[in-house]
This record gives structure tokens, C-alpha cells and sequence, in this order.
């Protein structure tokens, strides 16, 4: 009885506190991350929902098998200064890069409270660096008297009203502007508006800003980044409805304060929320972290079949020297595996580097007396790396032979099972 009493009297601060931080978005300059006035702009559905169901399945299928690799996405900024507000130069957009790579590595500390180690992960694998962009510049700065209202949204990208932007295929286009409504910013996911496709920020909330108390830290650009990613708020910008990630918590509303005790969400099963997460809209000193599953998502993504390929392939598109190509080329020939743990006795996991160019890949466990025990294919994830978990328990003990077999190449190795 004292444990439900203790549940509803958190439920109900729980619904107090998420009005009060309504109130205060409105009332006291807190970011927003979502406005209902934006719905219909930032939120439309894929164009083809077909495609989408695809990719829904591709990435819960990456998440599971994959190992993802180090991956360098090329920026392109786009910023429109206006008269008589904050202003964003050259050295705020490199000093704002070395904030993404700063968070994307993972080196951001925890000051939540509370410990996510079981399902954040340390290293998102994503670097990023400013674009080369051929036909245009890297960084384009141009100046208006007014800004844009939310009916002239579509002005911002506009040749001859705003900023063009590059390639929209090749390159992360990022906005910089005022925008209305006291949002932060927002972002286009996958198949949403190829016009307007990219990211938009506003110049408070662009960049290091030792005057905020809130958002000094230049990371409400993660937020957007994992959306142009096709990753989803943790709130879903409706109440209650899962983000389609296996490790993240359904919450009932985007979280404005870090809440250094924990927080319940109001939504079924009345689990804890997960405060620090880019996903959600905290304050900059608290935001700290990707789950792993919303980790394997922005790699999907970046997959052949994902949205986002593009950023990945053609010419090198980043303004520094480019990266010794050869010995990428030579990391996609390499051929191995491990088994984990070896010896084994109900489950192995088995981790292993494939050409990447071969079509079809398989692993196969013979006993002493070479009859194939178990067999099955491995999915292709367009990854070099990739794992695979296999049950052992029915097997007898005594040593196995472990094949995978990658186009014309095979590779075996023992397994002692207990």
C-alpha cells in the first residue's frame, strides 16, 4: 500500500513539474525543441511510407547484428545574420564543429545522477568536419534587416531570399537564423521536404555561450543532428508514443530541467525517463549521451539502403586533407573473426570483419565428424563489421569447427564447447 501511495504521489508531482515546465518554456526563455505551430513544417510524413517501413526493419536488423565503423559527415553552414540581433561568424561555426565532435566522441560528463552505462556508449562512431563543397562555399554569411516569421519559413533556403544551401545529398546544410515561436531549432528528417531538407538553429543556441545559463555548451545542435539522422525526440511530439528504439524509455513530454533524483514518466508502465539524453530537451549541462540503439539507427541511416548514404560516397568532401585512402581500402579487404567466449557453453558471439564488396556471406558450426550442426546467413548491413549471437545449448560437448564463408573466401577456427 505505502509503495502505491509512494507512485501516485510521484505521478502527481510528476504532471505538476511537466506543467510548470510548459509554463516556463513559455514564460522564462527555456528552448524549445518542438511548438505545435511547427507541426505541419517539421513533421510531415515520409513521402513514401512504403520506403520507410523498409528502413524501419533495416535499421531494428542493423541494431541487432551490426558493428558500426567510424563514419566523417561533411557541414555546410548557412548563416543569416540579422540587424540588431546575435551575430554568428566564421569562428563561431569551428568552434561549434569541435562541440559536435567533442559530444559525438563522448567525452561530455555525466551529471545526471544517474547511470546509463548498460546502454549509453561512449563513442557514436560519427565525426564530422566542414564540407568542400565545389559549386559553393563552405561557410556562407549574409546579413538581413528582419528576420523570418514562421509563414516565411521556406525563405530561408531560398536562392534569392535566403541562402540556397549545397548539395542536399552530399552535405548536412545547417541554417543559422532567427527563428520565431522561442523554438531552438528543428530539423528535417529522412524523405520529409527535399526543398528544405537540413538543419535549422537559432544563433542563441548556435555555438559556446558563456552568458546563457542554460544552453552554454553548443549542444543543441545533437538534438538536431539525430533527427536529420531519422532519429525521433524521446517524446515523439506526442504524448506517450514509443521512438521506435529498443532502449530508450517512452516519455510523456520533453524534460526541461536535468532532474539529478530521476523522473517518472506519467505514460503506461510508469518507468524512469531518461534524463541526458540528446534526445530530449534538457539543458545543456546535463545533456550528455546516445543510447546505443539510437546509435545503430544514425548508422542505418548512413547504410547503403539508408536515407543518408550520400553523405558517404563521391569525392572527398571535407575541407581538410583528405584521410590515406589506401589504407581504408585495405581495412575493407580484411577477413576475420572472433568467438566470444571460447570455450562456450550456451551462448557465443561471434564478431567478425568482411570484405565489403562481397554479396553474399554465410558461418556454419560442423562437429568432429565434419556434419554441419548449424548454419545461417549473415545479413548484409554494408558494414566491415558485424556480430552475430548463436545458441549452443543443444549441442553435446566437445570441439567444433566454426566456417564463415564470404564470397570466394572461407575461414574456420575452433570452438570448444562445454
Amino acid at each position: 500500500m505505502i509503495n502505491i501511495f509512494r507512485l501516485c504521489i510521484s505521478l502527481i508531482l510528476t504532471t505538476f513539474l511537466c506543467s510548470i515546465c510548459r509554463l516556463q518554456a513559455q514564460d522564462d526563455g527555456i528552448r524549445l525543441l518542438h511548438h505545435h505551430k511547427w507541426d505541419k513544417i517539421s513533421n510531415p510524413d515520409p513521402m513514401d511510407q512504403r520506403k520507410w517501413q523498409e528502413f524501419e526493419i533495416f535499421a531494428r536488423m542493423y541494431a541487432r547484428y551490426a558493428m558500426p565503423e567510424e563514419k566523417t559527415l561533411p557541414l555546410v553552414f548557412n548563416v543569416i545574420n540579422i540587424e540588431g540581433a546575435k551575430h554568428i561568424s566564421e569562428r563561431d561555426v569551428m568552434d561549434q564543429i569541435e562541440e559536435i565532435n567533442k559530444s559525438f566522441l563522448g567525452l561530455n560528463e555525466n551529471k545526471t545522477g544517474r547511470d546509463y552505462s548498460n546502454i549509453s556508449s561512449i563513442d557514436t562512431k560519427l565525426r564530422f568536419c566542414l564540407g568542400n563543397p565545389s559549386q559553393s562555399k563552405a561557410i556562407t554569411i549574409i546579413e538581413k534587416e528582419r528576420a523570418y516569421s514562421l509563414q516565411e519559413f521556406e525563405m530561408i533556403s531560398d536562392p534569392k531570399l535566403g541562402i540556397e544551401g549545397t548539395s542536399h545529398i552530399q552535405y548536412i546544410n545547417v541554417w543559422v537564423t532567427e527563428l520565431p515561436d522561442s523554438i531552438g531549432g528543428l530539423a528535417f528528417q529522412p524523405d520529409r521536404c527535399e526543398k528544405m531538407d537540413g538543419i535549422y538553429i537559432d544563433p542563441d543556441y548556435f555555438g559556446l555561450k558563456p552568458e546563457s545559463k542554460l544552453y552554454d555548451k553548443g549542444r543543441t545542435i545533437n538534438h538536431l543532428i539525430g533527427k536529420y539522422l531519422s532519429l525521433h525526440p524521446l517524446w515523439t511530439n506526442q504524448e506517450c508514443i514509443d521512438d521506435g528504439i529498443e532502449d530508450t524509455p517512452v516519455h510523456n513530454a520533453p524534460n526541461y530541467s536535468c532532474y539529478l533524483t530521476g523522473h517518472i514518466t506519467t505514460c503506461s508502465g510508469n518507468v524512469e525517463e531518461m534524463i541526458g539524453n540528446y534526445m530530449d530537451a534538457g539543458p545543456d549541462d546535463c545533456a550528455f549521451m546516445f543510447s546505443k540503439g539510437q546509435i545503430a539507427r544514425m548508422h542505418a541511416c548512413l547504410g547503403e539502403n539508408g536515407y543518408r548514404s550520400g553523405l558517404l560516397q563521391g569525392v572527398t568532401k571535407c575541407a581538410e586533407d583528405a584521410k590515406d585512402e589506401t589504407s581504408s581500402r585495405t581495412s575493407d579487404k580484411i577477413f576475420d573473426f572472433e568467438i566470444l567466449p571460447n570455450p562456450a557453453y550456451e551462448f557465443i558471439n561471434v564478431r567478425y570483419s568482411i570484405p565489403k564488396e562481397n554479396n553474399r556471406s554465410s558461418i556454419q558450426i560442423t562437429n568432429g565428424s565434419g556434419i554441419i550442426v548449424k548454419s545461417q546467413d549473415l545479413p548484409q548491413l554494408w558494414e566491415n563489421k558485424g556480430q552475430v549471437t548463436i545458441n549452443i545449448s543443444d549441442l553435446i560437448s566437445g570441439v567444433y569447427l566454426i566456417t564463415i564463408k564470404s564470397g570466394a573466401s572461407i575461414l574456420s577456427k575452433e570452438l570448444v564447447k562445454l
